[in-house]
């Protein structure tokens, strides 16, 4: 026989009685409803059984005609359907909690209690096509509370069914053993054993069972079906834990980073064009376009666009890497590297609407809410000028920040915007003393239509609610503005301070020192050679601490559990902590280099201007980050969009 269509099968499927439900018709002449069928059918399954539940004794209960009870149900199934439906509605419809562990276990112990209330729902669960509702929506929320954690969606329902299959298998039990303490008229499980007891002791003498023999003999919990239901969930769901935790650690694990592979090899060039790079106040397009090709710009964009929706620690090991050898070229990485991860938080059509043509397309940034949007239809009109926008020569996008006025002109809200580079004129201004070749220039807009899918409120992302998370439901874009962007900003800065120390060691190790008070190998200076651990100290407490942080952050994420504020205020912390202790590491490696080190060029004197430069962006405020901590270990209230 040949096998039918999907379109034949469903042609010849039984239409339920949920569908006929909401079809319109004309109304029976009995003032019933379908909820007080379910209600009656209840009643009768709870106190004679589901066997009692017939058409003519529901008809009865409901004080109708049997024939009018077939207005509304075409039979018995339909009736069963109902009842499971109310039930759920009731007693077992979750409520989806904080994280995915707690709302499968108040998910399974609802629907125990509901078993356990109704014990004729042991019946229906070996029912086929039964999908009413209810059912559905618990179902739904069950696997929404799975969301994000690195399974698919095959295996999102297969915890959904392993859960569901545990409580149905130990309320079977249950309920099995209830219906025998009846039919042998006991009310206590110790009694039960009592009449069975002859049995019992067969089986425990004739030795061939000495594990059962010893539960029997030293249990203690034997009747306590809570306890046992409590202990078998919890390790269901240590099972899934275990199993999401290997997930994971193959996701996580600091072991593979093929795009870091891929820049390393780029290295000896890039540092070979250092000295350029910070003499034209511009890093190459060809350096960009290697970078691109290597994948770097890509690490944090969504994977449906392409991306590798990256491990964000891996990013950041990247971009150290590249500023140990430049500075610009690793600050640009960094920034320019971190622009994805932002556009994955606006709405799905300003995605479509950067990456859909070009998915390798750049976007530059300047923050501060110097723009002013005034309200028109179906957007804003901008206008503004934005400064210090690094590597916005190389971009076609822009992400700037701005207030919306409201009424008489007024501040309404704190929003960033994304403009495409032709609404908007670059000036070039750039000219410093550190990270010259970042070309950080001027960005100017001027009335510039906005629409409002290019629109995100600043606030939405300090709480964790882009509206891009509705399409990129992974954890890298469940992690917060304040740690992922004030990181973007400290890594370079430790990836610096990496590079100087490399190149003081390297310089250092076989100089001879010439001075009044005689010379000798500088290796063998005491003074120089605890310059060398305090330096190397700082950069691994630096990059321990931030990698740890990030790490621990983006774990949270990956379970699906909210990041604590605790943590969040740590990540801060230990960023302006780390900018620190890589300034202090580049100043001592500095002091001491001798005056060779002064020298323009020079890989020492080159790190230690662009350290400092980096040092005094925004994001490194020491002194505001770490009062915001100690608010926080005292009790106190913490406002701040970057926390």
């Amino acid at each position: 026989m040949a096998r039918k269509s999907a379109d034949e099968v469903a042609g010849d499927a039984v239409e339920s009685i949920w569908q006929r439900m909401e079809r319109p018709a004309r109304p029976p002449r009995a003032a019933l409803t379908h909820a007080q069928i379910a209600a009656a059918a209840v009643e009768i399954a709870d106190a004679e059984g589901l066997d009692a539940v017939s058409m003519r004794h529901l008809a009865e209960r409901l004080g109708v005609a049997t024939m009018g009870l077939y207005r509304y149900v075409r039979g018995k199934d339909d009736v069963i359907e109902l009842m499971l439906d109310a039930v759920i509605a009731e007693e077992a419809l979750v409520e989806p909690a904080a994280d995915w562990r707690t709302t499968l276990r108040e998910a399974a112990r609802g629907l125990r209690r509901a078993v356990l209330r109704h014990p004729w729902m042991v019946r229906t669960t070996a029912r086929s096509g039964q999908l009413t509702p209810h059912l559905v929506a618990r179902a739904d929320r069950l696997l929404a509370s799975l969301e994000d954690l690195g399974l698919d969606a095959d295996g999102r329902m297969a915890v959904v069914g392993t859960v569901s299959a545990y409580v149905n298998g130990t309320v079977a039990v249950d309920v099995g053993l209830a219906e025998l303490m009846r039919r042998e008229g006991v009310t206590r499980a110790d009694e039960l054993r009592g009449l069975y007891s002859s049995h019992l002791r067969w089986l425990l003498e004739s030795g061939r069972y000495p594990a059962f023999e010893r539960y029997i003999r030293e249990g203690v919990r034997k009747d306590d079906g809570e306890w046992q239901f409590e202990l078998g969930l919890e390790c269901v769901l240590d099972g899934v834990a275990a199993r999401l935790a290997s997930d994971r650690d193959r996701r996580i694990s600091p072991m593979s980073n093929e795009v870091l592979d891929e820049v390393r090899a780029l290295l000896p060039e890039i540092a070979a064009r250092a000295r350029a790079v910070d003499e034209e106040r511009r890093v190459p397009a060809e350096s960009i376009g290697e970078l691109s090709r290597a994948g770097v710009f890509r690490m944090l964009q969504p994977k449906r666009y392409g991306g590798a929706e990256s491990d964000p620690v891996r990013f950041y090991e990247v971009v150290r890497e590249i500023s140990a050898v430049c500075g610009s070229t690793g600050w640009l990485v960094s920034v320019l590297g971190v622009h994805p991860w932002q556009l994955a938080l606006f709405e799905e059509a300003a995605q479509d609407e950067v990456w859909g043509s070009d998915p390798g397309v750049l976007a530059c940034s300047s923050y501060a809410p110097v723009g002013r949007l005034v309200p028109a239809e179906g957007g804003y009109r901008l206008s503004g000028r934005w400064r210090f926008s690094s590597g916005c020569g190389h971009a076609s996008w822009a992400l700037l920040g701005g207030l919306v006025l409201g009424a008489a002109g007024r501040p309404a809200d704190v929003v960033t915007v994304l403009v495409p580079r032709s609404d908007y004129a670059i000036e070039d201004v750039w000219d410093v003393i550190g990270l010259r070749g970042t070309a950080s220039d001027d960005i100017v807009v001027d009335d510039a239509f906005v629409p409002a899918h290019r629109v995100v409120r600043n606030q939405d992302l300090t709480r964790l609610r882009g509206p891009g998370q509705q399409v990129n439901t992974g954890p890298l874009y469940r992690l917060p503005f304040g740690a992922v962007f004030t990181t973007t900003i400290t890594a370079p800065i430790i990836g610096m301070a990496s590079g100087c120390y490399r190149s003081y060691v390297s310089a250092m190790r076989d100089r001879v020192r010439l001075s009044l008070g005689g010379g000798g190998r500088f290796a063998d200076d005491q003074f120089a050679q605890v310059a060398v651990a305090r330096a190397a100290s700082e950069i691994d407490a630096a990059v321990l601490q931030t990698d740890r942080n990030v790490r621990e952050a983006y774990e949270h994420a990956v379970r699906g559990e909210v990041i604590p504020a605790e943590l969040r205020l740590r990540v801060r912390r230990d960023q302006v902590r780390a900018t620190e202790r890589a300034l202090e590491a580049i100043d001592v490696l500095f002091k001491t280099a001798g005056g060779n080190s002064l020298r323009r060029g020079n890989p020492i004197e080159r790190a230690w201007r662009d350290a400092h430069a980096g040092g005094v962006h925004v994001a490194n405020d020491v002194e505001r980050a770490l009062a915001m901590y100690g608010r926080g270990e005292f009790g106190l209230p913490v406002e701040d969009n970057l926390i």
